[in-house]
């Protein structure tokens, strides 16, 4: 088995998923889902189980239940495709995660790849046709309507972030835990491609994360003085960093924005959170609260709401994975989602893992502010997040990380 996940076999597709995933398609397709028939072959030649009876008789009852309140049968049929190649790309995911030792040279080559292209996009800033691809212009904020945003070939900013999110938790915690060389390079790499993003949910989820993660293990985290010097720096260094930029600088981005979020004025953060959830409850009542309208059907039924008249169909979509969940299949897909997230939490022991407790964290918030249904980016992280036997190098009882004081 082991010969079979090496990482120089499976670089394209690391590659692929990271960075080109969505490149000469049509919003929405990625190429991942169109490489669904390969991993399928790659799991039944390696003789992985597919589960696909339990997925089946899942989807499918919910499917019986919204083609008798009805449906749309194409765009049904379409999305749910869809859904059978996210389901298969999880599949795969957890079982290269589980058995590949090389997840740290992943990472690594992964990250300082990632650090070429966000030096690329700024040295060729100034030439048009790549700054509209690779940077965002879309407004998010009232007074930010022309701020460009860091998303590379993605489709979004908040999309590339959320796929680099993994990464900058695994190398924050490495940096936090263990004496690494070229620390303060590696802190650069992690930081000014969420800077670039202007990312907030990404970022302010992140932050929350690492804060809930370091509270529960405080009792263990405060007898190292490194640790603490660490955390006292980073919060010392943001204060000092954001009252010195208000200071000389009141009318930046930055500023404007945090003050938008608060004052609800901020297009973008409303539009995650209170607007989603307002349209998919409206929507879930058009047919079912307990069980939605369907795969689908939001963009159809989008238009019979009266806030919702004037919107771009081939790509309309909740920008919140609860939200959107509620419109798609009710009250009771949002509570079997919950209930699954939990259960995993304990069926996989994510808490005996500092690693892993702090994805687990971060995509709960998350999912409440952003993201979607059949988010690769997002599906990944909770991929990993109950892969048990990955990031050993995190485990609570394998943990020596320096000398106490």
């Amino acid at each position: 088995m082991p010969d079979k996940l090496a990482f120089n076999k499976f670089l394209p597709f690391v590659l692929l998923y990271f960075f080109f995933n969505s490149v000469f398609l049509p919003f929405g397709l990625l190429y991942t889902m169109l490489l669904s028939p390969l991993f399928i072959f790659w799991m039944y030649r390696h003789k992985h189980p597919m589960y696909f009876g339990f997925f089946g008789c899942i989807s499918l009852t919910w499917a019986a239940i919204h083609y008798a309140n009805g449906i749309h049968i194409f765009y049904y049929a379409r999305s749910y495709v869809l859904l059978v190649s996210a389901y298969i790309f999880c599949l795969v995911c957890y079982r290269f995660i589980q058995h590949t030792k090389q997840i740290d040279t992943i990472f690594k080559h992964v990250l300082i790849l990632n650090g070429y292209f966000v030096l690329f996009a700024i040295i060729t800033y100034p030439i048009l046709f790549i700054r509209t691809t690779l940077w965002s212009f879309i407004p998010i904020s009232r007074g930010l309507e022309n701020i460009p945003r860091l998303q590379l070939w993605t489709y979004e900013p908040s999309y590339y972030s959320l796929l680099m999110a993994p990464l900058v938790i695994y190398f924050a915690l490495k940096i936090l835990l263990y004496p690494i060389k070229k620390w303060f390079l590696t802190v650069v790499f992690i930081t000014i491609p969420l800077l670039l993003s202007f990312s907030f949910g990404i970022i302010g989820a992140l932050g929350l994360s690492f804060a809930l993660m370091l509270l529960i293990h405080a009792r263990t985290f405060i007898r190292y003085k490194r640790i603490v010097w660490a955390v006292g720096s980073i919060l010392i260094l943001s204060i000092s960093s954001f009252a010195l930029l208000q200071l000389l600088i009141p009318d930046n981005p930055l500023v404007k924005r945090i003050i938008n979020v608060s004052k609800g004025l901020d297009t973008s953060a409303k539009g995650r959170t209170t607007g989603a959830f307002m349209i998919g409850s409206d929507i879930a009542e058009m047919r079912s609260k307990w069980f939605g309208v369907g795969l689908g059907q939001t963009k159809l039924l989008a238009p019979k709401l009266p806030y919702y008249k004037d919107y771009n169909e081939e790509t309309l979509r909740i920008p919140n994975t609860i939200a959107e969940l509620l419109a798609v299949y009710g009250l009771l897909g949002v509570f079997l989602k919950l209930f699954l997230e939990i259960w995993l939490f304990f069926r996989t022991k994510v808490f005996k893992n500092y690693y892993r407790l702090s994805l687990f964290i971060f995509m709960f918030i998350y999912q409440f502010t952003g993201s979607f249904v059949l988010n690769i980016a997002e599906l990944s992280i909770w991929v990993l997040a109950f892969s048990p036997a990955a990031f050993t190098l995190f485990d609570k009882n394998k943990f020596q990380p320096i000398p106490k004081t």
